[in-house]
Formats: C-alpha cells, sequence, structure tokens
C-alpha cells in the first residue's frame, strides 16, 4: 500500500515538472518569435545594403587602389569586371579572381553597354589636324566575337541607363549626339547644341545634363538650357563628371595635372565635398551605384581607386553650399 501511494506521488512529481519545463519552453520559443533581432534598426537603404567585405574592399572606407596602372575605367553591368585603359590597350579586371587580362583591342574611355554585349571606345582617326581631339572617333566592339567597327568622329561615349541611347561628343560641331542602339547606322540626333565643354553626363532620366565648364561644374536643363545646379571650381579649365545612376549625385574632377580631386554634388540640396584631393579624376559609378572608381593620374603613372557609396553618404553629411564655402 505504501508502495503504491509512493508511486503515485512520484508520478504526480513527474507530470508537474513535466508540466513547467514545457511551459518555460514555450515562453523562450514565444520570446524569440515575437522578439526582432534589432526593434529599433531601420532599412538603411540600398548603398547601405553591402557585404561589409565586397571583393576585400569596404565600402565603409575611404577610398582605396584598385588597380596599380591604368586609367578610364568602365564598369561591367553586373559590377564584377572593369575595363581600363592601359599602354593604349583596353584590360579587363576581374573582381572576383582579381586577375587582370589584356583584350587586345586598341582604344581608350570605354563604355560598356548595359546590355553587356556591346563596348564603345574612342580611338584616334586621320582628319588633317594636329589636334587630338577634334581626331577622336568612336568604335564600336562586340564583347564576345565580331569585328570591330568604326562609328562615328567624336568622343566621351556614355551610354543611356536603359541601353537604347549611345552619347557621344562631336568635337568639331560642339554637339551632344544620341546614337539609336538598336539601329547604330541610323544619322544620330542633336540631343543638346553648342555644349559648354567637351565633357558630359547625361542625368538618368535624360532631362538634365552635367558639363565639365571651365570654372565650374554646371547642371542644365536639356530642353530649357537652363541652370539647375553649378558649383564653382575657379582656375580649373574643365572637369570630368560622372552622374550616379540613381540621380541624387554628380561625381566630378579636374583635368590632367590639376589638384582639385574627385568631388560629389548632391543635386537635392546642392552641397558637395571632395573624396580625394590630389591628382584624381575621371569618376564611374558601377551600375547600381554602389561604387565609384576614379584615376589618380600621377606624373608619369596611372591608376586607379575605388570608394564605396556609404562612404560617400558619411561625408556629405558634413559637405558645404557654394555660399558657405565663400565665406
Amino acid at each position: 500500500m505504501k508502495a503504491n501511494k509512493l508511486l503515485v506521488i512520484s508520478l504526480i512529481a513527474l507530470a508537474v515538472t513535466s508540466s513547467l519545463l514545457v511551459s518555460v519552453l514555450i515562453l523562450v520559443l514565444n520570446f524569440h518569435r515575437i522578439t526582432p533581432t534589432n526593434p529599433t534598426a531601420a532599412d538603411p537603404g540600398p548603398s547601405q545594403r553591402i557585404n561589409t567585405n565586397w571583393y576585400g574592399f569596404d565600402p565603409v572606407a575611404p577610398a582605396s587602389l584598385l588597380a596599380e596602372t591604368g586609367s578610364t575605367a568602365a564598369w561591367s553591368p553586373d559590377g564584377r569586371q572593369i575595363l581600363f585603359k592601359d599602354q593604349g590597350l583596353l584590360h579587363m579586371l576581374d573582381l572576383p579572381a582579381r586577375t587582370t587580362r589584356s583584350l587586345e583591342i586598341e582604344g581608350g574611355h570605354p563604355a560598356w553597354a548595359p546590355s553587356g554585349a556591346l563596348l564603345a571606345c574612342v580611338r584616334q582617326g586621320a582628319y588633317g589636324t594636329n589636334d587630338s581631339y577634334l581626331n577622336e572617333e568612336v568604335w564600336i566592339v562586340p564583347m564576345k566575337e565580331g569585328p570591330a567597327r568604326r562609328l562615328i568622329r567624336g568622343g566621351f561615349p556614355s551610354w543611356s541607363v536603359d541601353g537604347r541611347t549611345l552619347y557621344v561628343h562631336s568635337r568639331a560641331n560642339h554637339q551632344l549626339l544620341a546614337i539609336n542602339a538598336s539601329d547604330l547606322d541610323a544619322p544620330p540626333t542633336v540631343f543638346y547644341d553648342k555644349t559648354p565643354s567637351y565633357y558630359f553626363s547625361v542625368a538618368p532620366d535624360g532631362r538634365q545634363i552635367a558639363f565639365g565648364s571651365r570654372n565650374q561644374l554646371e547642371i542644365l536643363d536639356r530642353t530649357t538650357r537652363a541652370v539647375v545646379r553649378q558649383w564653382p571650381t575657379p582656375g580649373h579649365r574643365g572637369l570630368l563628371p560622372g552622374w550616379s545612376p540613381d540621380g541624387a549625385l554628380v561625381a566630378f574632377g579636374g583635368f590632367n595635372g590639376t589638384q582639385l580631386g574627385v568631388w560629389i554634388l548632391q543635386m537635392s540640396t546642392g552641397r558637395a565635398v571632395r573624396v580625394k584631393e590630389g591628382r584624381f579624376t575621371m569618376p564611374v559609378w558601377s551600375a547600381d551605384g554602389r561604387w565609384l572608381a576614379f584615376d589618380e593620374r600621377a606624373s608619369g603613372r596611372n591608376s586607379i581607386w575605388l570608394v564605396g557609396r556609404p562612404h560617400l553618404d558619411q561625408l556629405l553629411e558634413g559637405a558645404s553650399s557654394p555660399d558657405q564655402r565663400s565665406q
């Protein structure tokens, strides 16, 4: 009898203990289910949603050296390769593998089409002048197979974000030309006449154009020709601009030999800040806008540098307006 009572008491105690364990387990599971990893964190936006180590580069860190030789970089559409000019030929840097190879293609100022199928580049032609700018002509090169072909006299080619238009500057006529990418043999149309500079960048929506004019960066309305934004660069005879794919920023740098460095202008506020001081120029954005590559054109040596959008956003927090800069 006593043994039966002890057995019953043991079973009751075991049941109570099991019930308590189950309750505790349920509380723990519910806590983890309803509690967010970081209850105060908000979505930081596309420029922040990047791995902290992107092929060995930190997007929050200041600009760092990408390629020890080369200039005039161009991104592949997927951001995994960069084209650049070195010793008169185009080379390809594979970022995941960190390897470089020559494409055995003559040219400079490459521009990779968003489709990935075509490459535009600049070569020197023969037009009876000693002015190298007036001798420039744009060539089209298939990225997989097929012969390169001369397209048009002009320079500084760039593609629209949708890849439907190739923009070329006519040095001889001071015009910005638009070429239909689906019919390269069709006559180009004049996209902007009487350009204030050889060097330009068309806004992603096509409504505004950044020109690297003498003594200032100018953002002009394509239709009205009105000045939308300006940034003074006294004493500098010209600039090389590059519009970010989201339209929020315009990066720019000076010509060879200038110490202006690379800057970014914020379109919404008109504020600007220097990214890298010295002989840095020719900024070009990756297609997703998360990275900015640019040249260093030191005496006797060119190289390519890289900086992430999060670092640029941090710099802009302390940027000044043109009015504040003059005070």
